[in-house]
């Protein structure tokens, strides 16, 4: 059975997504590259599936994008 590899959340501002998760869970947020910001959720001794957020289109400012 296939298993779920990573996440991405669309934000309108992105910025502020990052530092929000990053306070509240703890999350691990990379510099930003194209509007991007790399999510590193676990480490060796806790698990975890990495993701990113990025900027949502204008139509769809807001999701989660689930890949298996």
């Amino acid at each position: 059975m296939a298993r779920v590899i990573g996440f991405e959340l669309s934000s309108q501002e992105p910025e502020k997504a990052a530092a929000f998760y990053s306070n509240v869970f703890g999350w691990k947020i990379a510099e930003p590259k194209w509007e991007y910001w790399a999510v590193t959720i676990g480490n060796n001794d806790k698990s975890g599936i990495d993701g990113g957020i990025g900027k949502g289109p204008n139509d769809f400012p807001h999701g989660t994008r689930i890949e298996v």
